[in-house]
This record gives structure tokens, C-alpha cells and sequence, in this order.
């Protein structure tokens, strides 16, 4: 039991304050309901994972190939927190999404003496062309996006290969940082 209390005060309390401390945006912030408030969380753990192998003293060659690849999908969850995906389309087909609508008053044919309520219809002027560029940037948003998603999933699963097989040149050569499991080993 001594040992067990001693690393509590020695090791765990200390960590416990480190990590609110480094967590606390994302602490402050955090809602059950919405994915981006999870992504934020690990975005701030690989943060300081990234830093953490930065300075390390593994292998230079591996060890770049892995900050590489964890920035790289620290990118990509900052894409997916700020939904920035309609920014990035526009700036990628050089045009921009246009909003013209405008609210005229909507009276139903049968007036009903009984539903006094004010009722508006939404009118969209948008001209046909206007219309035609957001279909476009509405789809490749959405391409954009599920692109994004599946490469940040396939950096964290990371590559097929089987070490056993492989020279330590070979293996080198092969690996490209990706796979979350192996970026702490």
C-alpha cells in the first residue's frame, strides 16, 4: 500500500494538474454532444505527442517521418472541428458560395379567421448561374471532406506491412510515419 500512496502524491496528482492544465481549452469547452469537442481532445493529445517525439531521442529517420504524419493529422481534425470545408472549396474552384434570399410576407389562399399568425416565405434570387456554382461547391465540399476523413483514418491505422520479413533498409524505405500505435513505441 506505501508504494501505491507514494505514487499517487509522487507521480499521479502531479500528472493529473499537468494534463488539466495542457487540456484545459479543450476541458472548458467540451460538450458530449458533438463530435468536433472529442476531435479537440485528441488533436491536443497528439499536439503534445508531436512535440514530445520532436524532441525525443529515437531514431532521426523514423522518428520525422512520425511528427510528419501526426501535424498532418493534426490539420486534418482542425479541418473537421472548424468545418472549414466550404473555404476550402471556394478557394480551390476560385469561386464563392452566394446567399441572396430575401422574406416577403406569405398570405394562404383560404384566409382562416382563427390563425392570425404572420407568415413569411423565403424567396431565393439567386440567379441561375449563382445557383449552378453553389450546387458545385456544395458537392466538392462534400468530396473534400470525405476525402479528408478517410486519410486522416488511414494515417491513424497506418500500414500494412509485416516487420518480421523486412530488412532494417527495406523497413526505412517502407515506412512513412503513419499509424497511431506505433507513434509512442
Amino acid at each position: 500500500m506505501e508504494i501505491k500512496l507514494y505514487d499517487l502524491f509522487k507521480y499521479n496528482i502531479p500528472a493529473f494538474i499537468r494534463n488539466t492544465y495542457q487540456f484545459r481549452k479543450e476541458l472548458w469547452k467540451y460538450r458530449s454532444w458533438d463530435s468536433a469537442y472529442s476531435l479537440m481532445m485528441l488533436r491536443r493529445g497528439l499536439e503534445q505527442t508531436a512535440k514530445s517525439i520532436e524532441l525525443g531521442y529515437e531514431e532521426e529517420t523514423s522518428r520525422l517521418k512520425k511528427v510528419e504524419k501526426i501535424k498532418r493529422t493534426v490539420v486534418l481534425l482542425d479541418n473537421f472541428i472548424n468545418d472549414n470545408f466550404i473555404e476550402q472549396t471556394e478557394k480551390e474552384l476560385g469561386i464563392e458560395v452566394v446567399n441572396r434570399i430575401s422574406f416577403t410576407e406569405y398570405k394562404p389562399d383560404d384566409e382562416d379567421e382563427t390563425n392570425n399568425r404572420e407568415l413569411c416565405e423565403i424567396i431565393d434570387t439567386c440567379t441561375e448561374q449563382e445557383s449552378e456554382n453553389n450546387r458545385k461547391i456544395f458537392a466538392r465540399r462534400r468530396e473534400i471532406e470525405v476525402e479528408q476523413w478517410k486519410e486522416l483514418f488511414d494515417i491513424l491505422k497506418g500500414q500494412d506491412y509485416n516487420i518480421d520479413n523486412m530488412t532494417e533498409e527495406e523497413y526505412d524505405n517502407f515506412y512513412d510515419g503513419s499509424g497511431i500505435l506505433g507513434w509512442w513505441d
